[in-house]
Formats: structure tokens, sequence, C-alpha cells
């Protein structure tokens, strides 16, 4: 059986919630369980693969998101911003946020803090100018819950916006989930 009849035999026999965490790490641990030791998965096999765990993302409608994989939802002049579910699978294990931006103003595009998984360390882009009025308090004893809930408890910031036109230049979940190939 080649390659890529093994992986979709493989992840049609994945249901929805395994699905839902898997990483594209995992994509080469398939390899493994697939038996191919050498890792010479074809590039439609990964494809393939990562186009399944994409479908089962969430892109809340409600939301404008950046090139940078930040959301941002707004109410009125306040804003509350965090990553997207894409951009924590992409990191892996978060296991700290550093954001000393407290009681200040930054621009639009300017880097806000830093988000740390084991893998990597990460610049977190304000996606509209604004100043950072709250901190998620919960993430300093828990950086996991932008992992487990990236649009719910695991938001970054608030915000009080300085110009709402800056929100025109931001995607639509449709749009950003055409940026990430989905």
């Amino acid at each position: 059986m080649n390659a890529y009849c093994k992986v979709k035999v493989y992840t049609n026999n994945k249901t929805d919630a395994e699905f839902m965490t898997l990483s594209i790490t995992d994509c080469l641990f398939a390899a493994l369980i697939l038996n191919d030791k050498d890792f010479k998965l074809l590039n439609k096999d990964l494809l393939f693969l990562t186009h399944q765990i994409k479908k089962y993302m969430d892109f809340p409608a409600g939301l404008k998101y950046t090139k940078d994989h930040e959301w941002i939802k707004v109410e009125g002049n306040e804003a509350t911003i965090g990553i997207t579910e894409f951009a924590q699978r992409e990191l892996g294990d978060i296991v700290y946020i550093d954001i000393n931006a407290l009681g200040k103003e930054v621009a639009k595009d300017e880097v806000f803090g830093t988000i740390e998984a084991v893998k990597t360390v990460s610049d977190l882009f304000m996606p509209v100018a604004g100043t950072i009025t709250e901190l998620n308090p919960a993430l300093d004893k828990e950086p996991e819950l932008v992992n487990s809930d990236p649009y719910g408890e695991g938001w970054m910031v608030k915000a009080t916006l300085n110009d709402a036109a800056d929100l025109e230049s931001l995607l639509s979940a449709e749009a950003y989930q055409s940026l990430i190939g989905v």
C-alpha cells in the first residue's frame, strides 16, 4: 500500500476529538506509525494530514485576525487580544508568556510581548494601536490556557482602541483561513 493510502486510512480512523489534539509534529509521528522510518512521506501525504488537522480548527466569525496570527474581539472601544488556534498549534506547548506593556500605548504591528513554547519564543504583535489596560492574570500560573482555549480563557490582553479605522485592515475569519491554507 503506498504512503498516501496508508495516511488516508490512518486519518480516517481518527475521531474528531483525536484530530483536535493533533499538531504538525504529529504528522512526523504518523510517519513512524506508518512504518516510514526514513521519513519519506511524500509532500502530498503531509499536506493531506495538515489539511485534516486544520479542518477541525476553530475560526470564530465575530473576530478579526492578523497575518501574524493574532485575533482581536472589539466591543465598543475595548478590545480583547490573543493568538489564534493555528498559532498555538504551530508553537506547541505554551510554557510562559511575557507581557510588560500594561498601561502603555502600543502602535499597530508593534511587539507587545513574547510567548514561549517548548520549541521556540515568538513575538506578539498588536493588531491595532491602543493602550493595554489589562493582562490575563490566569496566564501567569496557567500559560497552557492558550493551548486549551485560545479564544476564551487563553486571551492575552485587553486594550482601549486609539483608532477604530485600524480594524479595516484586519482579516475576516474567511480571509484568515485562506491565508493559512484551509
